[in-house]
């Protein structure tokens, strides 16, 4: 009788693990597909923004640019008034950007925690390397004298290049003040500061780079 009930009891307790592991990988799974969508590390583009629209200033208060996001991973970005960059996923790891009524920049995102800029024709502009605590964008293949954005205890954040200081973001109030030096460059009126927004006092980056860079680093909360 005792080895009868052993072995119902273990008959028992194999059906309850198989389903609790059914149903723990089912979990897992739909947490899966979730996590992809919105995932700074992976292979896919975000979805959508953290924030739903961005206006940019100059020192003295006039707009320079406006971005709007949507929510299948694009966004239209105003320039001056005069000029319109639009962005839209092209596929799970692809977004592109066009101007003028033509395709410019394409950005690919990457499993090990990286994303790239590339001309339409293939040529590498940026390399990003997202890390717990920074960003390197660099130039070339190597991360060779990479731009580090470097988020700080006191909530700056701050840009270096070769070791150097460039430019910084500050959160003062309701708005983020971008400065180079102790110069005032941009400011953005936002709640929460950003890499992206410290990416944007970067003058050696040209502008509609700058824009792209800002953008993508946005999308994935940074």
């Amino acid at each position: 009788m005792r080895y009868h009930h052993a072995v119902l009891f273990s008959l028992l307790l194999s059906i309850g693990l198989v389903a609790c592991d059914q149903k723990e990988s089912s979990e897992e799974a739909g947490n899966g597909l979730k996590q992809e969508e919105v995932s700074t590390q992976g292979t896919a583009i975000p979805k959508q923004s953290p924030v739903e629209q961005v206006a940019v200033q100059d020192a003295e208060g006039n707009t320079v640019f406006e971005i709007k996001f949507d929510q299948n991973g694009g966004f239209t970005l105003k320039v001056d008034n005069n000029r319109t960059i639009e962005a839209r996923a092209k596929s799970r790891e692809k977004r592109i950007y066009s101007t003028d009524g033509y395709d410019f920049i394409e950005v690919k995102a990457y499993e090990d925690g990286k994303f790239k800029l590339k001309t339409t024709n293939g040529q590498l502009l940026w390399k990003v390397k997202l890390y717990d605590d920074k960003v390197k964008i660099s130039d070339n293949e190597e991360n060779e004298n990479p731009y580090e954005i470097k988020r700080k205890e006191s909530g700056k954040i701050k840009v270096y290049h070769q070791g150097k200081e460039i430019c910084e973001a500050v959160q003062k109030g309701e708005q983020v003040v971008v400065k180079a030096g102790d110069k005032e460059v941009l400011r953005i009126p936002a709640k929460q500061n950003s890499m992206g927004y410290a990416i944007l006092g970067v003058q050696q980056i040209p502008f509609d780079e700058r824009y792209v860079l800002m953008a993508e680093l946005l999308t994935r909360g940074l």
